[in-house]
C-alpha cells in the first residue's frame, strides 16, 4: 500500500535527503519591477511521472514532521496527491534558486493568514529564518506551478477552455468585456479564463483571494504581442502581468509596477 494510503508509513521517515532531477524547467520573467522565477510541472510531463512514481512510496521524504501531520488530514488521495505536489513544487523551485544547497526536508512551507504560502528553513526541527522571498503557487487538474520573488509575486493557473458568456457578467464590467472580446483570435476563444487568471494572480499579490469582488481589480489594457496586461486594484493601485499559454493551460504572473 503506497505511503498515500498508509499513514503509518509516514511515522517511519527519516532524514534522507531527497534529489529531484535539477534540470528541472525553472522559467524566468521580468514582471513590473521585479525578477519572478516559476516552475511549471505539468501532469502530462515526464518530470512529474518521475516525481509521482517515486512520491507514491516515499512523500515522507519531502516533508518536515508538520507538514506530514498536515497530510495526514487529508482523507482523498488525489488531494493528498496535489498537496504534496505543491510542495514539491515550491521546494524544488527554492532549491534551484539556492543552489540545492539544502534538503526537501529541511525546507517547510505553511500557510499564512490569508492562505498563501509560508516558507520557513528548518535545521534539527526548530526554525534558523524566513527567506527574505515571496512565493505563491497554484493547482489545476494536477498540475501545479510556483513562482518565487524577491517582490511581491502573484501565481495563476487555470484552463484555456471556451467557457459560458454568462460567467462574464460576474468578473469583467463592460469596459473589460470589450477589451477581451478584441483578442486575437488565438486568445479570444478562452479570453475568460485569461482573464479570471489575471486578476486572480493580483488578488494572489494582495493576499486577498476570494475574500473581495473580482471587479475590485480591473483590466486596464492588454498587450497581446507581448502577453502583458496592465491591473489595477480598487483604480489605484498598479499590477503587471504577464500572461503564458501552455496548451491547454494559462499561467498569469503579476507583480507590482
Amino acid at each position: 500500500m503506497s505511503a498515500f494510503m498508509d499513514d503509518s508509513f509516514l511515522e517511519d521517515r527519516h532524514d534522507s535527503i531527497v534529489h529531484i532531477p535539477r534540470d528541472l524547467p525553472v522559467s524566468s520573467e521580468i514582471v513590473g519591477n521585479s525578477e519572478v522565477k516559476f516552475l511549471f510541472i505539468n501532469s502530462n510531463s515526464a518530470i512529474y511521472k518521475t516525481i509521482f512514481t517515486f512520491i507514491k512510496d516515499f512523500a515522507f521524504l519531502f516533508l518536515t514532521p508538520k507538514e506530514i501531520e498536515i497530510l495526514k488530514g487529508f482523507s482523498v488521495d488525489k488531494r493528498r496527491v496535489e498537496w504534496v505536489m505543491g510542495r514539491i513544487c515550491i521546494k524544488s523551485l527554492l532549491l534551484h534558486c539556492m543552489g540545492w544547497k539544502q534538503g526537501f526536508h529541511r525546507i517547510e512551507i505553511l500557510k499564512g493568514e490569508s492562505g498563501e504560502p509560508l516558507v520557513v528553513l528548518k535545521q534539527n526541527g526548530f526554525k534558523i529564518y524566513q527567506p527574505s522571498y515571496f512565493v505563491s503557487l497554484s493547482h489545476r487538474n494536477g498540475s501545479c506551478v510556483s513562482a518565487l520573488s524577491k517582490n511581491p509575486v502573484g501565481i495563476d493557473l487555470e484552463i484555456a477552455e471556451n467557457l459560458d458568456n454568462s460567467m462574464m457578467e460576474d468578473y469583467f464590467d463592460c469596459r473589460e468585456k470589450d477589451l477581451l472580446d478584441s483578442l486575437p483570435s488565438h486568445l479570444v476563444n478562452f479570453n475568460i479564463p485569461l482573464g479570471w487568471s489575471m486578476k486572480e494572480s493580483v488578488l494572489k499579490v494582495l493576499k486577498l483571494g476570494l475574500s473581495v469582488s473580482p471587479k475590485s481589480v480591473t483590466i486596464e489594457s492588454i498587450d497581446p504581442d507581448y502577453m502583458t496586461a496592465l491591473l489595477k486594484y480598487e483604480h489605484q493601485q498598479e499590477f503587471e502581468c504577464k500572461f503564458i499559454i501552455e496548451h491547454p493551460y494559462i499561467i498569469s504572473i503579476s507583480s507590482m509596477r
